[in-house]
């Protein structure tokens, strides 16, 4: 009896609920205009409003369609705006529980959606609504426009039109153009009618060819005239970019002071492939060529730039022409600093949010350098490597290490040094890069001196290099001569202008007496002198030239002249020296013998008795010439020495 009762009530209730369905099923049919309110208040945002100026329900076949549809968001902006002059959705009931699509007809025209604020989003977009067109049969959608806020500007498409077309075997054709463009918050952007036609196949899978022609891009630091093309394949799980072409023609640098132009076009090429949830996307560049100033390919891995990683690398064909970019960047020690030749490089990119790490590496093989304010003009070769955190990078405070070598000439005027060759280390920052340890090198007769070789022998010279405030300081310096020995000093290089100093001690006086003829242009061989000479030197910048001072202590020096009319021995004593190293040269010698015995003809003098002083002045006019001179001898006695 109880089970007769249960069956009996439920037959009632379900005869009532079908009852009930089908009054509003006819209801819906035959006065849609009572489901309005309803409709309105589903489809409103909490806080916002939503309206229809008109609603029609179909049984057969299933179908709904809406006029006048407008969802407003709340007055705090949060949330999107979505106007639909007309939209009309046709089912087919009984594929919701299959596979195929089951809505065999949507057609939307009028439609404005706008997202005024850009969302907060800790990755990339989600994408996994592109997989809707699966459930699509038919589609026609006509004068489409969006407005979305992204972080970086405004995305706008215009006049969007998408077509969607069954076939035969399940085989659905895709068409669709628009007029896309980005707005920066500080450029025009980019701006572009896209077309798009393809296929979706019933795996399901769409795969569309997407063509952009006479896209123009406008970027604080690059424009131009931007084209390409791409095949797009996408999957309930995955979008592929199975080929990406972009080629920017007309292109212009923006170089913060001036535009430079780019004389061939940039092109790309490029695969990709990411989850639609934006997940484990990669980038494969298959190749970049900026104009032939710059090539590169590479791997790039991770849903956001805070998370990316990979490498790229390439090379820049002719380092001569991106000097032209880089000119206005550059130190100005260094802004008339010419390179020329290949130049390969590569960069990675690696570590988590808060410790990503930047690596940049060159490796010159046969790189041409010439610094006309350093007198530098060489081929080099080696390895350069900057590695450190972003903030480093922006501050330009990444260390640096490597080393380089090669072969060259240097021009110091009067002084010159041909087939030079130099090894260094490379450290310090990338905005204040040091050598620690240098080597110039040269053989016998490369040493010049107004170009006259200086008696020198083999020369090497070490050292150590730093910035220091306004100038650039070499400290260290250790020159070993086959002819003189070992001198030690540092040098300064500010402006264009070279300063310094230089010393040694217990120099070969005969050495330094054939130096010294050689830098005068004299012929002093047959004078014989023995002994030794410790000296110091000092090189500073004067209008139009330098300026040398020198002191030289003399020890135990002996000498006997050529005819034998002059002779000394156990000479000690100072010789200053005054030369201004101008276009015509001024020297000023001051000697001071206060030791020793000296013999001229038949004037015999006890120096340690009797002090000589002896002053020397010239200017000369040319080589081997003395344009004017004076000379002044003076005796002094013991108490006055």
């Amino acid at each position: 009896m109880t089970l007769r009762r249960t069956a009996l009530w439920c037959g009632v209730a379900l005869t009532a609920l079908i009852g009930v369905a089908a009054l509003a099923l006819a209801a819906a049919v035959y006065r849609p205009q009572l489901l309005r309110p309803w409709v309105e208040k589903a489809l409103a945002p909490r806080g916002g409003t939503a309206s229809l100026s008109g609603i029609q329900v179909s049984v057969s076949p299933p179908a709904l369609a809406l006029s006048g549809l407008s969802i407003v968001p709340p007055p705090s902006g949060e949330g999107d705006l979505l106007r639909v002059d007309h939209l009309r959705i046709e089912w087919i009931p009984g594929r919701l529980f299959h596979d195929g699509p089951w809505v065999r007809h949507l057609e939307a025209r009028g439609v404005f959606y706008e997202r005024p604020r850009p969302r907060e989003a800790e990755g990339p977009p989600d994408l996994t609504p592109i997989t809707r067109l699966f459930d699509i049969e038919n589609l026609s959608l006509t004068d489409a426009r969006l407005r979305m806020a992204v972080p970086q500007g405004v995305l706008a498409v215009d006049g969007l039109r998408m077509i969607l077309v069954p076939g035969e075997g399940g085989m659905r054709a895709f068409s669709g153009s628009g007029d896309f463009s980005f707005r920066g918050k500080e450029s025009p952007g980019f701006a572009a009618r896209l077309s798009a036609s393809g296929i979706v196949t019933p795996e399901p899978a769409i795969t569309i060819d997407l063509v952009s022609d006479k896209g123009r891009l406008d970027l604080p630091w690059i424009s131009g005239d931007l084209s390409g093309q791409t095949r797009l394949r996408v999957t309930r799980n995955v979008l592929q970019v199975e080929e990406l072409i972009l080629t920017l023609s007309r292109g212009r640098v923006n170089l913060g002071t001036r535009e430079e132009a780019i004389g061939e076009p940039v092109r790309l090429n490029a695969t990709a492939v990411a989850s639609l949830d934006g997940r484990e996307p990669s980038l494969d560049l298959r190749g970049l060529d900026i104009g032939g100033l710059l090539l590169a390919r590479g791997c790039q891995r991770g849903p956001t730039f805070e998370t990316i990683r990979g490498t790229l690398g390439g090379e820049v064909p002719k380092v001569e022409r991106v000097r032209t970019f880089l000119a206005p960047f550059l130190p100005g020690t260094l802004a008339d600093v010419k390179l020329t030749g290949r130049l390969p490089w590569r960069i990675a990119l690696s570590g988590g949010i808060k410790d990503r790490l930047l690596t940049l590496e060159l490796f010159p093989t046969d790189l041409g350098l010439s610094w006309a304010g350093g007198g530098l003009h060489c081929r080099l070769g080696g390895t350069f490597k900057a590695a450190g955190p972003l903030d480093g990078w922006r501050n330009g405070k990444v260390p640096l290490s490597g080393m380089i070598r090669g072969t060259g000439e240097l021009e110091l005027p009067p002084l010159s040094l041909r087939r030079v060759r130099f090894d260094t280390a490379l450290a310090g920052a990338i905005s204040a890069p040091a050598l620690p340890g240098w080597v110039l090198s040269a053989e016998q007769g490369d040493v010049l001196y107004e170009g006259r070789p200086l008696p020198l022998g083999p020369v090497a010279i070490r050292g150590s290099a730093r910035p220091a405030e306004n100038s650039y300081l070499v400290d260290s310096v250790e020159i070993r001569s086959g002819t003189l020995g070992r001198l030690t000093g540092q040098a300064a290089y500010r402006g264009g202008n070279v300063s310094g100093r230089l010393g040694g001690e217990r120099l070969p006086a005969d050495n330094l007496v054939t130096l010294a003829g050689a830098l005068g242009g004299y012929d002093w061989k047959g004078w014989s002198p023995t002994g030794a000479i410790g000296f110091t030197a000092r090189l500073d910048p004067v209008a139009s030239g330098r300026r040398v001072a020198a002191t030289a202590t003399l020890g135990e020096i002996g000498f006997r002249s050529p005819d034998g009319d002059a002779m000394g021995q156990k000479l000690a004593g100072t010789i200053d020296l005054e030369a201004d190293l101008l276009r015509r040269p001024r020297l000023n010698v001051d000697l001071a013998l206060r030791r020793g015995e000296a013999l001229w003809g038949t004037l015999y003098l006890d120096l340690a008795k009797d002090p000589l002083g002896f002053r020397v002045a010239g200017a000369r006019a040319g080589a081997g010439s003395t344009r004017s001179s004076s000379s002044k001898a003076v005796r002094r006695d013991s108490a006055a020495s």
